[in-house]
């Protein structure tokens, strides 16, 4: 997962939320023993989280290194700074995944 500062405000990231207001793609993924709600985008090539949520959470960040990646859009095109990476445990229903 890449964390990212966002260019705009974004709501309260309250991790105590799970799944009572969303709809559609979100899931409740568990991160550490946080749960979380995540939206499924099958499409993305990279996992993103932001830069206060993964405080939040607790996850170290680690610098961006590399200045000659190329930069992620989003959907609107904009380009979404990207600040560096987390190494995560993430369950999806019980099953591990390395991110």
């Amino acid at each position: 997962m890449q964390p990212y500062r966002a260019s705009t405000p974004t709501p309260s990231s309250d991790i105590k939320i799970i799944n009572d207001v969303f709809e559609g793609n979100y899931i409740t993924v568990k991160i550490g023993s946080n749960s979380v709600d995540a939206l499924v985008d099958t499409g993305a090539v990279r996992s993103l989280i932001n830069e206060q949520t993964a405080k939040e959470l607790k996850l170290k960040i680690v610098p961006k290194m590399d200045p000659n990646l190329k930069p992620l859009l989003s959907t609107n095109g904009s380009e979404v700074e990207i600040i560096g990476y987390v190494v995560a445990e993430l369950y999806l229903k019980g099953l591990k995944c390395k991110w």
